[in-house]
């Protein structure tokens, strides 16, 4: 099946992420242009046959540019969803919202950051007992920093932890997960000295206090972009993304740490043209195989899909290019 959403303004609706559930409902998200209110939060149920369940929509108290960038859903039915939201005196918010298993709203979570500029939720993840970790970037005026946020299950802040980079300018943490004791994982983009961007990994006890920060710089000593975060039911840490090389532009370049922050392995996939690659997402199956999958340029025929699988030993197991 397919389904369509055109939202109330009949105009630009973009989903940005999706979540499924035990019964195989599929929740999306995203942004949709309302009638008189800019772009919204819209987020919407199927069921496993495709049918529209229900739509919820949030309009932040800017009635501006409200955009849900990931969701997840918990082990009954209640929705999660975060983004960012134009308040009141200030540019943009995170904005993370609860609903239950009706598409009703629990609440509404806001953070503003020091600066009251733009500060933008990128992906959330789910704890026990109701707990909602979110993570993105805080626009201090300065520069930007990763700000990780822990919610208890009434949507009440508990911690907030910043990391602000060694080259103290921009630092965009874009993806996060948490195990089952607490702890949380985040990964994303952050100013070295002297090596452009790299990859910033981050962990935090339950409590936020920093544990570990490893950083990758690829060999041409320029940008690294680390795009997706997964976790294994041994606590290995697995990241991707795409990192400048010297004889071959950009990368895939999938990193291994254990639990511990120690790297286990660096891969890098060059692609056919030897041109730009760029992994975009991240998986890992019960046998602890890693999934990636990005674009890809393919000789004579531009961008490409191309879906990776190694084993726990780095070993290629498939190359998928589309």
């Amino acid at each position: 099946w397919s389904a369509t959403y055109n939202g109330p303004g009949n105009s630009s609706d973009c989903a940005l992420s999706i979540a499924l559930d035990s019964e195989e409902n599929v929740y999306v998200t995203g942004y949709s242009n309302g009638t008189g209110s800019y772009s919204d939060y819209a987020t919407i149920k199927y069921d496993s046959a495709g049918i529209q369940q229900w739509v919820a929509r949030y309009n932040g108290p800017g009635n501006a540019y409200d955009d849900a960038n990931s969701i997840k859903v918990d082990n009954i039915g209640n929705v999660y969803v975060t983004g960012s939201s134009v308040g009141i005196g200030s540019l943009k918010d995170y904005a993370t919202i609860k609903y239950n298993s009706s598409g009703i709203q629990q609440w509404v979570a806001r953070y503003t950051g020091a600066g009251y500029n733009s500060d933008n939720a990128s992906s959330l993840a789910l704890g026990d007992s109701g707990i909602v970790y979110v993570t993105g970037y805080e626009d201090n005026e300065q520069n930007k920093d990763y700000a990780t946020l822990k919610y208890n299950s009434s949507g009440i802040q508990q911690w907030v932890a910043k990391y602000n980079g060694p080259g103290n300018s921009s630092d965009n943490a874009i993806s996060i997960a948490a195990d089952n004791s607490g702890n949380v994982f985040v990964t994303g983009q952050s100013h070295g000295i002297g090596t452009d961007v790299d990859y910033a990994t981050i962990k935090y006890n339950s409590a936020g206090a920093e544990q570990w920060v490893n950083r990758y710089n690829g060999s041409a000593n320029y940008a690294d972009n680390a795009t997706a975060l997964t976790l294994d039911h041994s606590g290995n840490i697995y990241v991707t993304g795409f990192s400048s090389e010297t004889l071959t532009s950009w990368d895939y370049a999938t990193i291994k740490y254990n639990a511990d922050g120690t790297e286990q392995w660096v891969i890098k996939y060059n692609g056919t043209a030897n041109s730009t690659d760029a992994a975009i997402s991240i998986a890992v199956d019960d046998p602890e195989n890693v999934y990636v999958t990005g674009v890809s340029t393919g000789v004579g025929t531009g961008p490409d899909y191309a879906t990776i699988k190694y084993s726990q030993t780095t070993g290629i197991e498939h190359i998928s290019s589309e």
